[in-house]
């Protein structure tokens, strides 16, 4: 079973918006998911419940920090997951040191804007340190906003993770997140959800190359 986090230090980048999609997208393209909930706020497993149990193949749990790890273990002894996606807090705490133990790679949603990206280098020092590989997304972006999103892009490419995948702001992810969708059941010939499934086939080689490096 491969272990996927969403960690970032600020709030509002769509961390739990990423997670609630990608975990329906990673179904929808064979695997069997668990999502683990460790962000205070429990906006994945609020959603979780908003979607009832209606797909045996997707399951969410609110999992305290310290149980983290034998969550991962029962999940992976069990059979029962082919991949988990740990949602973690938007800040830099004590929580996201235990989620990176458990995880394989990271991902990392930050919004197209310098502060946001400078706000993350605690969180790549714990990633490095931890020898965890680690991805980035550029989230909430402004289509209309060009030259920033590629400024933002050209800042991350510098910590040479290449060309980030972008998800726009858009209203679908609003919307199916309310209903207990994810955004490529919501709209699955929108723009949106043609984001998702690119930013999940970019997630599933990064996990492929974990084990196969």
């Amino acid at each position: 079973m491969n272990v996927l986090g969403l960690t970032t230090q600020k709030g509002g980048a769509g961390k739990s918006t990423l997670a609630i999609s990608l975990a329906v997208a990673a179904v929808e393209a064979g695997e069997r998911v668990i999502a683990i909930d460790l962000d205070p706020q429990g906006t994945l497993s609020a959603w979780g419940k908003r979607r009832g149990d209606e797909d045996e193949n997707l399951l969410v749990e609110r999992v305290e920090p310290h149980a983290l790890a034998q969550a991962v273990a029962n999940a992976r002894a069990q059979g029962i997951a082919t991949l988990a996606i740990v949602d973690t807090p938007g800040v830099f705490a004590s929580t996201v040191s235990v989620a990176v133990a458990s995880i394989d790679f990271a991902l990392i949603p930050v919004k197209p804007t310098i502060i946001d990206i400078e706000a993350v280098r605690p969180v790549l020092g714990l990633l490095r340190t931890n020898r965890k590989p680690f991805g980035f997304v550029l989230s909430q972006v402004n289509a209309a906003s060009s030259a920033r999103n590629l400024d933002a892009a050209a800042a991350l490419m510098a910590e040479g993770m290449g060309n980030p995948p972008m998800i726009a702001a858009r209203s679908d992810f609003i919307d199916s997140a309310a209903a207990g969708k994810g955004v490529t059941e919501w709209a699955p010939k929108g723009k949106g959800a043609a984001e998702i499934r690119f930013l999940w086939r970019y997630v599933r080689a990064q996990l492929d190359g974990v084990h196969n490096g």
